[in-house]
């Protein structure tokens, strides 16, 4: 600082330099502001350029959203896990799903603070869900939420249902089946009947499977404005369906407004098919999918020893240190006769001597009464006092599955892995696509070789061609040898790698779930805000939340 009366270090401008420096100023500013509509200008076509790029087909979502006091609570909650009310009503939504599965099913049920469904949640007693004939039907279908979700009754099975839970409950959705689409309802006050698509047109549609997407969207009684949101990869429904048309992927993509990809590879793949599909186009091509938007969202699944402890009021044993000091496995499927449970069979068939004891747990439910699904499949296992199979009810099913400590899950084919990282073990499954985004270090579980092992995971390629990126990802092909190999390797982990293993599987399970209780979020806004925008009412700033794993 210039001390006071000392002469100023600035010189006094003359009286015409002022003026000079005034002008090379504004035509700074000028220059700049040029320079900055060219730029937007540049920005605004960049679908068309040379710098397309894969994050400009990521979802937009409302500021607000993202600044309000809820996502920030979920974003900053670090380690924190998520609710056991919330998980557990998670589950009754689940069963709910496939017991009912011809019914109009409300995020609602059983719901944390529903007196009524929470104190016995029965879904066949339950008068929250709607039946066909039900005389509240029309009042309940007009209140349009901002996400309605699809799932025909033929396709709510322990898949579809273990899939679409997620979404019903963090979207505040519902579930309708085939006979909404086709019903029309009298309303007394016009003295008209009308469909469904007369009372919600414009509220978006959540397919499951691009095939429920094409058969439904593409008849004539489907509103323009009506967006379509497609869950992807699809699951496996295991059904047999008619050949898909040529170009399968691009013509789903036409259709759909935005894409929920449960998987990072999902969300990479999409985005650079809709690149490689824009540049391969003309400009009038391009139209049709340029707008296509894709959202990473992860996923969040039932777990089920909170469900046994809050269904025998605690009187479900929490895992503990000492279960990690004795070997024991479990595994868990839906479908017996499938390969990666004869894998698993003719493993400990083999060798039993070497191998810790397995236990594997089925639920009662899903595999009673099944012609195809019965005791031939695994009565040439050796089972005994300490290695057995073991049918369950729902409950001591997530009891005994729930408090293992040790999990051989070759595959995502079924629940068992889902439900291993929610009971927080070790797990063991095979090093390939999609068990090596939820078991992707060492720290996380124990993984086998395969097929895909052998990839360089640098190279940015697709496992498949681009008219199956839609579908369930490709089985992993692996060698027996490696699967009994790493489920011996747990022998050679110390009591304290054992369980740091269990906390991270665990802890990777709420941060996943964390992640998708977000992308609903933001999901729901974009909804709410593209209803807004065909209401004629005012635009809101969105941004791309580039959140990061």
């Amino acid at each position: 600082m210039a001390k006071k009366g000392a002469p100023s270090p600035l010189k006094p401008l003359d009286s015409t330099r002022w003026l000079h420096s005034l002008g090379a100023l504004l035509l700074t500013a000028g220059a700049c502001s040029v320079m900055w509509e060219l730029a937007a200008l540049h920005a605004q076509h960049s679908l068309f350029t040379d710098e397309l790029r894969p994050e400009l087909f990521t979802l937009p979502v409302p500021a607000s959203v993202i600044n309000s006091s809820e996502w920030r609570a979920i974003d900053s909650s670090g380690n924190a896990e998520i609710s056991s009310d919330d998980l557990l009503h998670l589950s009754f939504l689940e069963a709910a799903c496939q017991v009912e599965n011809n019914t109009v099913l409300p995020w609602t049920f059983a719901a944390p603070g529903d007196a009524a469904d929470r104190s016995f949640p029965n879904p066949q007693a339950s008068t929250s869900l709607l039946h066909r004939g039900d005389p509240r039907l029309l009042q309940q279908l007009k209140q349009c939420p901002d996400v309605d979700i699809y799932l025909p009754s033929w396709a709510r099975g322990p898949a579809g249902c273990a899939a679409i839970v997620g979404p019903l409950k963090y979207l505040r959705s519902r579930l309708l089946p085939d006979w909404v689409m086709q019903t029309k309802l009298y309303d007394i006050a016009t003295r008209k009947s009308k469909s469904y698509y007369e009372l919600c047109p414009q509220t978006p549609m959540l397919f499951l499977s691009p095939d429920h997407l094409l058969k439904t969207v593409t008849t004539a009684s489907w509103p323009n404005e009506k967006p379509v949101y497609l869950m992807a990869p699809s699951v496996d429904f295991n059904t047999k369906t008619s050949p898909r048309p040529a170009n399968f992927t691009r013509t789903v993509m036409e259709l759909t407004d935005v894409v929920l990809c449960r998987t990072m590879r999902c969300d990479q793949d999409i985005k650079h098919f809709l690149m490689r599909q824009i540049k391969d186009s003309d400009e009038e091509s391009s139209e049709l999918i340029k707008n296509t938007r894709v959202l990473y969202t992860s996923q969040v699944t039932v777990d089920p020893a909170n469900f046994a402890r809050k269904m025998l009021d605690g009187d479900a044993t929490p895992q503990n240190a000492a279960g990690f000091a004795y070997t024991r496995f479990a595994h868990t499927t839906w479908r017996v006769s499938s390969k990666t449970t004869q894998d698993v069979f003719n493993c400990w068939k083999g060798h039993k001597k070497e191998l810790p004891p397995l236990d594997v747990y089925l639920l009662r439910a899903i595999h009673e009464n099944k012609q195809n699904d019965g005791t031939r499949y695994y009565k040439p296992f050796p089972g005994d006092s300490d290695t057995k199979v073991q049918v369950l009810d729902a409950v001591k099913f997530s009891k005994k599955f729930g408090e293992a400590s040790f999990f051989i899950c070759p595959t995502a084919a079924d629940d068992c892995l889902d439900l291993a990282r929610a009971s927080g073990g070790v797990v063991v499954t095979a090093d390939a696509y999609p068990m090596n985004e939820v078991v992707s270090s060492h720290s996380e579980g124990v993984t086998f070789p395969t097929q895909q092992s052998a990839l360089h995971q640098t190279e940015r390629r697709s496992l498949v061609s681009d008219d199956y990126l839609l579908l369930p990802p490709p089985p992993a092909n692996y060698r027996s040898s490696d699967l009994c190999s790493a489920v011996l390797k747990i022998s050679s982990l110390s009591l304290s790698e054992r369980k740091n293993i269990g906390v991270q599987t665990r802890r990777r399970f709420h941060e996943d779930a964390k992640y998708f209780m977000l992308s609903m979020m933001e999901l729901q806004a974009f909804a709410h805000h593209t209803r807004r925008l065909q209401d004629g009412q005012q635009e809101e700033e969105l941004v791309q939340s580039l959140r990061h794993r």
